[in-house]
Order: C-alpha cells, then structure tokens, then sequence
C-alpha cells in the first residue's frame, strides 16, 4: 500500500496538470501517452527512492556497482523532482518555440 504523503499527492497532481496541458496543446493523444512514459521515471524515485536505489546499484548477479553506502532518499528524490520539472516543461517549451 502506498502512504500518500504530500509531496506523493503534489508529484502526481504535477504530472496530471502537465498531461493536461500538453493534451490540450496538441491535441494529438499519442504524444500525450509518450509524455505520460516519460514521467514514469522521475515518479517512480519520487516514490520508492530506497527501491530505484537498490535497484540501480545492484548488478544482475547481486553486486554493488559501487562499494559506499546507499544514497540518501531526499537526495534520491530531489533528483527525481528535477527530473519531473524538466519532463514537464518540456512541452511548454516546444510550444513556446513555435
């Protein structure tokens, strides 16, 4: 079960508005559910930072790639913030090109 805190209910209403508007921009529904592909990523860190870690880190043979400890999950994150912004600008910025 997952423990929708605040910062889980804000990335998916993020997301949400950002398939919206792209929706709306483009009107083409294959480059929405593109874009909602995308945003699977930087939503699965937001939510599971211990698990992307983990996954990440291990090789398919059960070894850390690296020997330091595992990364922090706010930091983990953060990363995964960022990328969820930039993945949803992305549209506004293609339309602001035009």
């Amino acid at each position: 079960m997952i423990a929708w805190d605040k910062g889980r209910i804000v990335a998916c209403t993020v997301a949400g508005v950002s398939l919206v508007v792209h929706f709306f921009m483009s009107s083409n529904i294959e480059s929405v559910v593109s874009h909602a592909f995308f945003l699977l990523l930087p939503l699965s860190v937001i939510f599971w930072p211990e698990y992307c870690d983990r996954v990440f880190r291990l090789s398919s043979e059960g070894r850390a790639h690296s020997m330091a400890e595992a990364t922090p999950g706010v930091m983990l994150q953060l990363v995964g913030w960022i990328l969820l912004i930039v993945i949803c600008s992305i549209p506004l910025l293609g339309a602001a090109m035009l």
